[in-house]
């Protein structure tokens, strides 16, 4: 039996990393190649700019999820923001107040406000994946550890943020 899979309905992740904690959503972790972990998280504008080294860093810390069809993956308002996420294959909605606002495919993130606001800020939106979906996931406490020695992580990702805010008529 291997434990670093899906045990009752919460995956979990032995060793360092906390358990990956959900009641509304059945997930499954599987095994992702570094290189493959890379190759997604370059393909995401908020990662725009990092070299090979960074990407590496942070593809050895990246946890691959599946989720199907109508699975609720963030809940607006939640205050447990688990991490930030790359769509790998397949299609999300976001959703404010119940309304499809965005919808996102392979190669779009989501979450990352998640990873640099307090604890118990909430969800902004809904994620609900719209076909069978596959997700790169970064935990808010693998990133932050990650961004404390590599500080231009951080800038990157700033960037990518104040972008996607002007884009979206928010800054």
């Amino acid at each position: 039996m291997d434990l670093n899979r899906t045990v009752g309905r919460l995956p979990l992740r032995l060793g360092p990393h906390k358990p990956y904690e959900t009641d509304r959503v059945i997930a499954t972790e599987v095994d992702m190649e570094v290189s493959e972990a890379r190759n997604a998280l370059q393909s995401a504008p908020v990662f725009k700019g990092l070299d090979e080294a960074h990407l590496n860093t942070l593809a050895k810390a990246a946890h691959e999820r599946s989720f199907s069809a109508g699975s609720k993956i963030v809940e607006e308002g939640e205050t447990r923001g688990l991490g930030f996420w790359v769509i790998l294959d397949g299609t999300v909605d976001v959703r404010k107040g119940g309304t499809t606002v965005n919808t996102l495919s392979a190669g779009e993130h989501f979450g990352e406000m998640a990873l640099l606001s307090t604890l118990d800020t909430p969800r902004s939106a809904d994620v609900v994946a719209r076909t069978d979906v596959r997700v790169l996931q970064l935990t808010r406490w693998d990133l932050r550890a990650l961004i404390k020695d590599e500080p231009d992580i951080a800038l990157a990702m700033m960037n990518a943020m104040m972008e996607r805010l002007r884009e979206t008529g928010g800054g």
